[in-house]
């Protein structure tokens, strides 16, 4: 496989996962958020803040910024493999890929002794 047709291969799903990762965050911290101001789940004792439970105040540029931030710190560590994998080969290499298949051991295996790869 060439190294640009990995390359591409590699951002594409690690951006996937993370753009899945921060819609899946961000269901979940509005969850949460409609929760509190609904049911009011976390206390606070009031002698000391003046109020009985934690106030949640929704504005759209916190989401921005935090997804953002994510997306950009999540997009820069893609580039180490990305990176790595440039430096070592050359321009006209390509990269073989391989492939991993779990498997447990036979009771013939062990018993033999052998191992399983």
């Amino acid at each position: 496989m060439p190294n640009s047709a990995l390359q591409s291969v590699f951002l594409y799903h690690g951006s996937i996962i993370t753009l899945s990762g921060i819609v899946l965050g961000n269901l979940l911290a509005l969850l949460l958020c409609w929760l509190q101001q609904r049911y009011g789940f976390i206390t606070l004792p009031e002698d000391m803040y003046y109020i009985s439970k934690a106030e949640v105040r929704l504005e759209w540029w916190h989401f921005a910024l935090v997804d953002g931030g994510t997306f950009l710190v999540c997009f820069a560590i893609l580039f180490i493999p990305l990176y790595y994998l440039a430096h070592t080969t050359g321009e006209g290499d390509t990269v073989q890929v391989s492939f991993f298949r779990l498997t447990s051991p036979s009771d013939e295996d062990v018993r033999r002794g052998r191992q399983v790869r």
